[in-house]
């Protein structure tokens, strides 16, 4: 007897359709498990942002040595240098509007600082 026989053949391609079918089936799902993995991690990093530029705001607006520009300037850093602790990268513009939404906030609904940022 040979030591590929049919059996042995026949189990060979048994097992590698198995896997194949086995692999095509869970993709998709494994996919669809990254991508809301991803999802899941983008608004966290999103949440962050806001809640940093939430504390950063009040704090920087009662700064009389710094100007408008400066004040946003300094907010920006900060929570960029914050998120880069943590191994977050969101974009500027993402952080920019975050203090901007954050001024708006203090300024309109706390009372708080009567400047433009």
């Amino acid at each position: 007897m040979h030591p590929f026989d049919f059996a042995t053949t026949g189990l060979v391609s048994l097992v590698s359709a198995v896997v194949f079918t086995t692999y095509y089936a869970l993709r998709p799902l494994l996919l669809g498990r990254i991508k809301l993995n991803h999802h899941q991690q983008l608004v966290q990093a999103l949440k962050l942002t806001e809640q940093l530029a939430n504390f950063i705001v009040p704090e920087l607006a009662v700064m009389a040595e710094l100007d408008n520009v400066g004040r946003k300037a300094e907010a920006i850093r900060f929570i960029t240098a914050k998120l880069n602790e943590q191994g977050i990268t969101v974009k500027a513009a993402t952080v920019s509007a975050a203090v901007e939404n954050a001024y708006q906030v203090y300024k309109h609904v706390t009372n708080g600082d009567q400047h433009n940022l």
